[in-house]
């Protein structure tokens, strides 16, 4: 045999094993000797390059083991145990994510009473997991904050690859002096003086700090039991 015939036989082979595994036909049908043996495999192994035989047989060795990862998930559920695992499971996450909900909830409830009283009424913020938005408030639709000219300032603390607590603005444009509807002057007064209180912003980068190493917790919760759901035999 050549090389790609030898690297096509391993790809067959591979295919078969997954195919008998998830209820598929099978290549070459029940005389798979035969098959190794015929023109038409023979042609098919020439129609590759090597590589992309390679690249095939490591797929769909990744493809069994997922299947057979599932399987073995599927076949632990439907025991006795495994249904009541399941179900304890399955509770615990949802626990966890309505917890990390509720983080957030509280995180923009006592971010927008901070900066409120910081910079006045008008004010508002919208909290996110690497970064919140500060603006003076247009409207709330469902719980969402929408900010007047569609402008915020915003805090941006930490991230995947380091810990930072820094500032960012965009540019507001042109705008009439004398008749601003659009609150820019207020806005940039706003920003101003947040930016130079630093007793402030010590006390907002320690509150972030905290939340990130709240939020930190739950979703390394949330990452173990959903692990363990995905995976309960290796668990």
């Amino acid at each position: 045999m050549t090389i790609k015939e030898n690297l096509y036989m391993e790809y067959v082979i591979a295919k078969n094993k997954l195919n008998a595994l998830i209820g598929e036909k099978l290549i070459g049908g029940d005389n798979i000797d035969e098959f190794f043996e015929s023109q038409t495999f023979k042609n098919v192994a020439s129609s590759f390059t090597k590589d992309e035989l390679r690249r095939n047989i490591h797929n769909v060795e990744v493809s069994y083991n997922n299947a057979l990862d599932k399987k073995r998930t599927e076949d632990y559920f439907s025991t006795e145990e495994g249904k009541a695992e399941k179900e304890r499971l399955t509770k615990e996450y949802d626990a966890l994510l309505k917890e990390r909900t509720e983080i957030f909830k509280k995180a923009n409830s006592e971010l927008n009473i901070f900066i409120k009283d910081f910079l006045g009424e008008e004010w508002g913020v919208r909290y996110g997991r690497y970064s919140t938005e500060i603006g003076i408030v247009k409207d709330v639709n469902d719980n969402v904050v929408n900010f007047v000219f569609g402008h915020t300032f915003t805090i941006h603390y930490g991230n995947l690859f380091e810990k930072k607590f820094e500032m960012n603005y965009g540019c507001l444009g042109s705008f009439d002096l004398l008749n601003d509807k659009a609150l820019r002057p207020a806005y940039l007064m706003g920003m101003a003086k947040f930016a130079n209180d630093k007793d402030r912003l010590n006390r907002l980068h320690l509150y972030l700090k905290s939340l990130d190493e709240d939020i930190s917790g739950v979703e390394g919760r949330i990452d173990k039991v959903s692990d363990k759901l995905n995976h309960p035999v290796e668990n």
